[in-house]
């Protein structure tokens, strides 16, 4: 398997990526945009129904949440031919604030349509992403299959399928919401501490105020008379 070059992406960019432009070629990758349709999964107590899939106008930004999970779909078609692989991936900037992706790493020989990425905010922080934006990467490599026809095509997908937003199964909670449930625990557990110390020292004083009634003048224990 050979990945390819700068030269050979820009010899065939056209064929695989559309719209083209050669200013996307770098490092021996192709940026992929940010397409204009992007699904942001409810959290706890939102109504579950399509109004989270936002329709996105030219350089329009969108928030993603912590702990939420999100469909991110590119503005390119990408179609390859059967003896070639793609390998694909988040860029680097947005990896670093959280952005993981959780959904497929490649694009099979023959596939043809645009990329979706399923992915996850696992910072504590809004990640914003924008239409239009070089959101992600794509290395292409040449497999060793002995034709170079295109062969039977995979079709893709041409926008975010309802099918796949009802997959998700259930909503997500925020990662804020999270570390509020934490600190009240914490809260718990300390009032149950406060409690149980307190309660020990009424105990022991309980105990010491008896045990003093039965010692005489003298420091001597008196147990008292039964008969």
């Amino acid at each position: 398997m050979m990945f390819w070059g700068d030269e050979s992406l820009k010899s065939h960019g056209e064929e695989f990526f559309h719209p083209y432009s050669q200013s996307q070629v770098r490092e021996s990758c192709y940026r992929l945009r940010l397409g204009d349709e992007v699904f942001i999964s409810p959290i706890t107590g939102d109504s579950w129904n399509l109004k989270r899939l936002h329709q996105l106008n030219f350089a329009e930004p969108i928030s993603i949440p912590p702990g939420r999970f999100a469909f991110l779909i590119t503005r390119e078609w990408i179609t390859l031919p059967k003896n070639v692989l793609g390998f694909i991936s988040l860029r680097s900037r947005y990896k670093m604030q959280g952005l993981i992706n959780v959904s497929g790493f490649h694009v099979d020989p023959s596939y043809s349509g645009k990329l979706i990425f399923a992915v996850f905010n696992a910072g504590t922080k809004n990640i914003t992403v924008r239409c239009d934006d070089e959101l992600f990467s794509i290395w292409i490599a040449s497999t060793d299959a002995s034709d170079s026809g295109r062969g039977e095509s995979r079709q893709g997908y041409w926008d975010i399928p309802s099918d796949l937003v009802s997959s998700i199964p259930e909503a997500t909670k925020p990662i804020d919401a999270l570390e509020r449930r934490l600190n009240e625990l914490e809260r718990k557990v300390d009032s149950v501490q406060v409690l149980l110390t307190t309660a020990i020292a009424l105990a022991i004083a309980i105990i010491a105020a008896i045990v003093s009634k039965f010692i005489d003048v003298g420091g001597q224990l008196q147990w008292p008379t039964l008969f």
